[in-house]
């Protein structure tokens, strides 16, 4: 694994204690160390929207942690522009029958566009892409 795609499902586990899928995140997260990793500013805004209206400790520990992931330097944050919120949309559109949401298109194409193979989620739809998911004994 030289890079490590990070995904909404395994960010939400990891700020919240009582999350059903944090014990596999946590393990995910120790097979991590010394590895390069990549995510976008759609999943962050997934996560950070995520914690919207689930009080304000959550809400306040989310914040907390997207901003220190965003100062780390072996974090590859990859911004959305128009080119790629294009090519986003079009795999949306392409795969309808997926049930793909629009950020894990552009997920999946930011992936792509860099080689990356590895992904820290329990998201099917990245296994059902050709993906190989590093969080153990997900649904």
């Amino acid at each position: 694994m030289k890079t490590v795609f990070l995904d909404t499902a395994f960010l939400v586990a990891l700020i919240n204690p009582n999350d059903q899928l944090r014990p596999q995140a946590l393990a995910a997260l120790e097979e991590l160390d010394g590895v390069e990793l990549m995510t976008t500013d759609a999943v962050l805004t997934e996560v950070l929207n995520f914690y919207a209206e689930r009080g304000v400790y959550l809400r306040q520990t989310a914040l907390a942690f997207i901003r220190a992931l965003m100062d780390r330097d072996d974090v590859n944050l990859i911004y959305h522009g128009k080119y790629l919120f294009h090519l986003a949309l079009e795999r949306f559109h392409d795969r309808q029958d997926k049930g793909y949401s629009l950020t894990d298109c552009m997920s999946m194409v930011v992936m792509e566009n860099h080689g990356v193979q590895f992904v820290a989620t329990s998201d099917k739809h990245f296994r059902q892409a050709g993906f190989t998911l590093v969080m153990r004994n997900t649904p």
